[in-house]
């Protein structure tokens, strides 16, 4: 609902905004940057750097953080560097 084109995927100032006004007791998502941009796929950290942060932030999930995986896109295909965009 707050996307613009400034932002791209990147929903931290858009999670900043709601928290102004709100208090979020909980996130739903599909992808893990849903959550926090330190999930975001780098090739030079490849998939360990990805597990490595979910290890980082797991007291979250299941409690402040609820994933529903779409296995039909997302940048979770980065990691088969198949050139697959990532169309979140």
């Amino acid at each position: 609902l707050l996307a613009d084109e400034q932002t791209g995927s990147d929903k931290t100032s858009r999670r900043a905004r709601v928290e102004q006004s709100f208090d979020v007791v909980l996130y739903l998502g599909d992808n893990l940057r849903d959550f926090d941009e330190r999930f975001k796929y780098s090739s030079a950290a490849g998939i360990d750097g990805r597990n490595r942060a979910v290890d980082e932030m797991s007291d979250k999930f299941g409690i402040e953080w609820i994933i529903l995986p779409n296995p039909s896109y997302g940048e979770w295909t980065k990691a088969f560097k198949n050139d697959l965009q990532d169309v979140d």
